[in-house]
């Protein structure tokens, strides 16, 4: 006859979590936590241990055990008028980092604060500068890459993805609209932001994530266009590994198994059918994604 379980291993016995190591007394509330937690291959993972972090900076903090401490990029520097801002230098490159398009942007009524501190920009270089309309049209004649304007709001069809950083401040200084999954912003991004989920600056992700500084004295907007397109190259570039991608689904696996069946499973396959609630750059390679060239 097969010895009965020992009541007292039964007591200790804790439910381990594959991705992110956490320890639960009830099965119930390992499921609970996969639920919410959106593991996946595409999350940051330590190089040590493997353990998954929601951002690179929450991979840091537990790597030094201190927590409290044809594509295109477009950059869009701003002039102050009195009810707000309005874009008065654009600069657009694509992903080899040649110079597309770089204007200065007239404005349409006095400018009360040029912020020439920040971005150099005078009088003088917007007294003949292009109108916003006639910016406008060249901008979007290079995104749309001949698509229309109905399949480019359908599913992108051709058009060209758009880099930035807070990319949506920059299409609001222009006035301009752009599909959401065509935008790719390094401001945003889940494995970029703080691990309370804020940005981090421009500056800041340069410095950490290619190594050097930028925006040290008047801010050029060509060099912000080269750092975003790199951060976002760098990011795209990793190697998941993972057959099939492309057929994740928008929801959790989750949702589409009774908990009596979730409970039968073990961690592991509790994992295989987790998914990442946000979608991972990497996943523009395995797609026709133009970034220009």
């Amino acid at each position: 006859m097969a010895s009965e379980p020992d009541p007292s291993e039964s007591r200790t016995q804790r439910h381990k979590c594959p991705a992110c190591y956490k320890q639960f007394k009830r099965k119930l509330h390992l499921i609970e936590h996969m639920k919410i937690s959106y593991h996946s291959v595409h999350q940051p993972r330590c190089g040590v241990c493997q353990k998954h972090c929601k951002s690179f900076e929450s991979v840091r903090e537990h790597i030094s055990g201190n927590k409290d401490r044809a594509l295109y990029r477009i950059s869009c520097y701003y002039v102050r008028f009195n009810y707000g801002c309005k874009a008065q230098w654009v600069c657009l490159v694509d992903e080899d980092e040649n110079l597309i398009f770089h204007t200065y942007v007239r404005p349409q009524i006095p400018v009360s604060n040029y912020r020439y501190e920040v971005n150099g920009v005078t009088e003088d270089h917007l007294r003949d500068a292009m109108p916003l309309n006639e910016v406008q049209d060249k901008i979007l004649k290079i995104l749309h890459n001949g698509e229309s304007v109905g399949r480019i709001r359908l599913d992108g069809g051709k058009g060209r993805l758009l880099v930035g950083h807070g990319i949506q401040h920059d299409l609001d200084c222009l006035r301009m609209k752009y599909p959401g999954q065509l935008l790719r912003d390094t401001a945003k991004y889940r494995p970029l932001v703080k691990t309370n989920l804020l940005s981090h600056s421009l500056k800041h992700l340069t410095k950490t994530y290619l190594g050097y500084d930028i925006q040290s004295g008047i801010h050029d907007p060509y060099e912000d266009c080269i750092s975003v397109m790199r951060l976002y190259k760098r990011m795209r570039g990793q190697d998941h590994q993972v057959e099939g991608l492309g057929n994740e689904k928008a929801n959790s696996g989750f949702d589409s198994i009774r908990s009596t069946e979730l409970e039968k499973l073990t961690p592991d396959e509790l994992y295989e059918i987790s998914i990442s609630d946000y979608k991972c750059w990497c996943l523009d390679l395995s797609k026709e994604c133009s970034l220009g060239s």
